[in-house]
């Protein structure tokens, strides 16, 4: 098997590699057409990987694309992304696609030891220096504070809204306001309710940055997922991030 830190773009589509399944979501058209799929495939070495799926080949292999699941991937190429590409799930050169000769093997046998996630969360007073870019998502890690009541609203076209707001904080009294909106929205209130005696810790992982009235702030996109109470915080994590945090 390959490691996905040694996968290099070029003519080679031979790659073998074996993945957890981390997180998958789809690409969908204004017309409500899936485009494509996407996903992040974390090794046993702790690296990970973005991965298309496109349109054709969607029937054919979303069914093997469970989150959680352990697979091998075999054929594939390795490319890297475009100029033009925005909102890569986190930074990275290049990402794995999936051709009409892939072949996917779930694997049975139980890995106890085999991660699921792998973050690289950026210190909180860090997160203004890439507020101007557009090309990759962040990972953050804080204390949620200050929840604001649920929002729900049907907008002018008649689509139903949910947001929350709250604020994150680290402990040298660094703090970033956070909108989820809809499903996250919705997923987050269920999540922490009951928890509001006591300290919550969350990372959340290929978020947005977004300047509002000249301050960054963080929303959700397509890609985005949070991880509520994780690990025990330490004061290192929260002041100055944590790279290649890994979760089983």
């Amino acid at each position: 098997m390959d490691s996905l830190s040694m996968l290099q773009s070029c003519s080679r589509i031979d790659w073998k590699v074996r993945v957890r399944v981390s997180r998958t979501w789809k690409h969908v058209s204004a017309r409500g057409d899936v485009i494509g799929i996407s996903f992040i495939g974390v090794d046993d070495n702790a690296s990970r990987m973005e991965g298309w799926i496109r349109s054709a080949l969607v029937n054919l292999f979303e069914p093997e694309f469970v989150e959680g699941r352990v697979i091998d991937i075999q054929n594939f190429a390795v490319r890297p992304y475009r100029d033009y590409e925005t909102n890569k799930s986190f930074r990275g050169d290049n990402h794995i696609l999936l051709t009409p000769i892939t072949v996917i093997f779930p694997v049975e046998q139980i890995l106890p030891n085999f991660p699921m996630h792998v973050f690289c969360c950026i210190p909180l007073n860090l997160i203004p220096e890439h507020a101007e870019q557009e090309s990759y998502l962040l990972d953050v890690v804080g204390i949620i504070q200050s929840v604001e009541n649920f929002n729900s609203y049907t907008d002018r076209n008649g689509i139903e809204q949910s947001s929350v707001r709250f604020v994150l904080a680290n402990n040298d009294e660094t703090t970033i306001s956070v909108t989820f909106w809809n499903n996250l929205a919705i997923s987050f209130m269920r999540q922490t309710e009951g928890f509001e005696p006591y300290p919550i810790t969350v990372i959340i992982s290929s978020c947005k940055v977004i300047m509002h009235r000249g301050n960054p702030t963080l929303t959700n996109l397509n890609a985005t997922r949070f991880y509520v109470n994780p690990l025990l915080p330490s004061p290192h994590m929260l002041l100055n991030g944590i790279e290649n945090f890994v979760v089983g």
